[in-house]
């Protein structure tokens, strides 16, 4: 048996030390398992990778910290705080226009608060894991033609007055069980906006999202609240859940209490708008803000239940049209009841209007019924008397 100790410093931009010793022991266990014993022990020479190389061997958690260098540079350090409250302090980094992007992916891997400067286009795709805080200013953050993956944590966007995020991608955001506050900004997609999975979150109190397809699409056990801002769609739903099969029985949340939905006219053939589209379990609460649908319904509910506490609802159009991926067409209503679809979980299906709600479909009825044979609408509508 050769025993063979392998420890090397990190090669700065590349590979951490932890990286070259996992490689190693990668190797060593492939071909020579039975051979070699490697021991891997990480070192640094005082800089870039110390703090890891200390707590490889100490017990204890890296705490990072906002503050500002000897220029007045706001910074994000860390430092190392071992079990015996011993603290092991290293350097900050200041991110400038120079290293913008290595900033980026600094507070996405370890957490903390970065202001941008200028424009800038990302090289490949960006993750967060960990709390942070972008704040756009007045910069645009192009993330090409990759997704911005928001994983756990809790991730906050202030966009500023002309602080923009834009992307290429099929999705230009992706929040998994994390939670996504976005105040203020505009978000501009030449795809679908966000999608939130899992157990996330998204909190939108301001700001402006721009997308093809739709602006947010909860899936799983995920929550959506829009709470200000405006939101526009051009060629589908504006805030919507996926009809799959694979999403059946699962619970949606997604409640409005202010800003405005807007659904374009839609520029593919067959389909009309829509503000918010439910084609299964799930629950849409209503408690302000205004929808409206140029060439298209306001809600249309293939399955779980709306409640309609104070809102303004307004549709134009007089076609018939698709919305989602069923080919039961259907029109401009303010609110269009549709079990007619038969989608598995349309026994969940539940309309209850308040008072303080106002509906104003310009051609059609404020509330339009398609039903499968045999089924009742589960309907309670307070603005009757």
């Amino acid at each position: 048996m050769i025993n063979i100790i392998l420890c090397s410093d990190s090669f700065k931009g590349t590979l951490s030390s932890s990286d070259i010793a996992k490689i190693g022991k990668d190797l060593v266990d492939s071909k020579y398992k039975d051979k070699v014993k490697l021991t891997t022990l990480l070192i640094a020479d005082g800089g870039e990778g110390s703090l890891e190389a200390f707590s490889s061997f100490l017990e204890g958690e890296n705490i990072f910290v906002d503050t500002i260098d000897a220029e007045y540079r706001k910074i994000n350090v860390n430092y190392f705080l071992s079990k015996e409250n011993i603290a092991i302090i290293v350097n900050g980094i200041a991110y400038d226009e120079n290293n913008l992007e290595e900033g980026l992916r600094d507070i996405g891997k370890h957490g903390g608060e970065i202001s941008m400067n200028k424009d800038i286009t990302l090289t490949n795709t960006l993750v967060i894991e960990k709390d942070a805080t972008i704040n756009l200013n007045n910069s645009t953050l192009n993330c090409g033609n990759s997704t911005l993956f928001i994983n756990n944590g809790k991730v906050t966007i202030n966009g500023g007055e002309e602080g923009k995020i834009t992307s290429q991608a099929t999705t230009a955001i992706e929040v998994n069980d994390g939670t996504l506050t976005i105040n203020g900004g505009d978000i501009e997609t030449t795809q679908w906006g966000i999608d939130v999975k899992g157990a996330g979150k998204i909190i939108f109190n301001n700001g402006t999202i721009t997308s093809q397809e739709g602006c947010i699409t909860p899936w799983n056990y995920s929550s959506v609240v829009i709470n200000g801002g405006t939101l526009a769609s051009k060629d589908n739903y504006v805030i919507g859940t996926n009809g799959r099969s694979t999403e059946t029985g699962k619970t949606k949340y997604i409640t409005i209490n202010g800003g405005t939905l807007i659904g374009r006219k839609p520029v593919t053939a067959g389909y009309i708008s829509c503000g918010i589209y439910s084609p299964n379990t799930g629950k849409v609460v209503l408690n302000g803000g205004k929808i409206l649908s140029e060439a298209g319904c306001g809600i249309l509910m293939r399955a779980g239940s709306v409640e309609c506490n104070g809102t303004l609802i307004e549709t134009k159009g007089n076609e018939e049209g698709w919305v989602g991926d069923s080919k039961q067409k259907v029109n401009c209503a303010g609110i269009v009841y549709d079990s007619l679809s038969n989608y598995p979980d349309k026994k969940t299906l539940k309309l209850k209007i308040s008072r303080n709600t106002e509906i104003k479909a310009e051609n059609k009825k404020d509330i339009e019924l398609y039903l499968a044979e045999g089924d009742q609408a589960n309907i309670i509508d307070d603005r009757i008397q």
